[in-house]
């Protein structure tokens, strides 16, 4: 199975700043120590019948402040197929200036801000909003991360998807909520039907797809569900149709999990198998504009 990772981080902690590593910061994970390290394209570690063919590298607070920084050092060291999210802060009067520096870079293919609980302050920003338009207008699209049980902030986000008409990639399926302790699915749960209600607002959406990944990040836990990924990767595939979702390993915070290798198998094990190409490869390649295709 030949797979696109369409989210995939690398550090080098001698370059970079990732003030989010650094053990004082928030995330305040107590197993953090286990990413605290450099990671490169190397580590991407697959064996038959999995084989990476591209990646997509989303920014990893390489350098907030001039975030081209990252694309500079990555498109020195990565080999691969590539297209990368810089980042950027919305409701910076700089956000323009940071735009002009990061299309510079022939892999930029969109931005993150990363909304988690902001998402309404955040959207509901006059500046913010222009600079959405801002990013149409120049052919990027906008990594959205943050919980789909936000009613507010997904309803904002939908406001501006349609206002100009921009292309949005859903980072780590919305963070669907685990299932009910009691129970092994969460089809009754109030919490899931609410993230698959705010989903199904962001599905309406034709410019918009989705990468089902980060279920490492969803309990202290640490467990990969074959049958709640099952659950979510199918509902997704009904809300968006199989043409705009994506299977995406999030290195390397898969790592506080399971190995890279093994998280692919997991996701593998829990997609139909007539989705496997399009939701691990094909899909990735359009969504991101690999060109040619990539065999």
């Amino acid at each position: 199975m030949d797979i696109i990772d369409s989210h995939v981080h690398f550090i080098d902690l001698a370059r970079g700043n990732y003030a989010w590593l650094q053990p004082q910061n928030a995330p305040l994970w107590p197993d953090k120590a286990l990413i605290q390290r450099s990671v490169t394209q190397a580590d991407l570690q697959l064996t038959g019948p999995l084989s990476i063919r591209g990646l997509v590298h989303i920014e990893a607070g390489f350098d907030n402040q001039q975030p081209w920084r990252e694309i500079d050092y990555l498109e020195q060291t990565v080999s691969l197929p590539m297209r990368s999210v810089g980042g950027i802060t919305l409701t910076e009067q700089k956000a323009d200036y940071v735009l002009d520096q990061l299309q510079q870079y022939r892999s930029v293919v969109g931005v993150r801000h990363i909304l988690d609980e902001q998402a309404t302050r955040v959207l509901a920003n006059t500046l913010a909003q222009r600079h959405m338009a801002s990013l149409a207008a120049r052919g990027l699209h906008f990594e959205a991360q943050l919980p789909a049980t936000d009613t507010p902030g997904v309803d904002l986000l939908c406001e501006q998807l349609s206002r100009h008409s921009l292309r949005c990639i859903v980072n780590h399926a919305g963070f669907p909520p685990l299932p009910a302790q009691s129970r092994a699915f969460a089809a009754d749960d109030t919490l899931y039907q609410l993230w698959l209600a705010n989903m199904a607002k962001l599905a309406a959406h034709e410019l918009c797809a989705v990468k089902v990944s980060g279920f490492e990040m969803l309990s202290d836990k640490r467990t990969l569900d074959t049958q709640y990924i099952s659950r979510v990767i199918n509902d997704l595939v009904n809300m968006f149709s199989p043409a705009r979702v994506m299977l995406a390993g999030n290195f390397p915070l898969c790592l506080l999990a399971t190995t890279y290798r093994h998280t692919w198998q997991t996701y593998l094990q829990s997609c139909p198998a007539q989705y496997q190409q399009a939701l691990c490869h094909d899909n990735a390649a359009q969504w991101y504009g690999f060109t040619p295709r990539l065999a």
